[in-house]
């Protein structure tokens, strides 16, 4: 329902509301917690510094941390810089060009019933209650592995 790109921002935003003071940790550790390659998260956490979900500080002690109280952090806003389709001029996902509520294709009704249940859903539950309404314990930061020198 939600592009790959998009749940991999879900992922990091939770992994970041899980960490003591909500970061700054590396898109290195992210990454390697998360089992999410490398470059495509970096790519990724930008989008969010762009969209002002995240901040970034640079340096040894920097990283990526949330740029705002994860409790008032809707899911809305995390996946609005990546999902076209959860918005409200949200074209036919059927590439019908003349699908609206006046003109309705076959799968209209039931699309955007679904739709707008997701927006709702989206717009009502924020990162903090995702990352913390899960049985399991939230991971502590990995420091990154040494490499080896020849």
């Amino acid at each position: 329902m939600i592009s790959l790109t998009s749940e991999y921002a879900l992922k990091a935003l939770v992994y970041l509301t899980q960490q003591p003071g909500y970061g700054p940790v590396t898109a290195h550790v992210i990454a390697a917690e998360l089992d999410i390659p490398g470059k495509y998260l970096s790519r990724i956490l930008r989008d969010l510094v762009t969209a002002r979900v995240l901040s970034a500080s640079p340096g040894r002690t920097g990283g990526f941390r949330l740029a705002c109280d994860p409790k008032t952090l809707r899911l809305a806003d995390v996946l609005a810089p990546f999902e076209r389709v959860l918005g409200a001029r949200a074209g036919c996902p059927f590439s019908n060009k003349s699908c609206d509520d006046e003109c309705p294709c076959a799968g209209h009704q039931q699309w955007s019933a679904l739709r707008a249940r997701l927006q709702a859903y989206l717009r009502e539950t924020s990162i903090y209650d995702v990352a913390f309404s899960s049985k399991q314990p939230s991971r502590p930061a990995r420091k990154p592995r040494k490499r080896r020198t020849k």
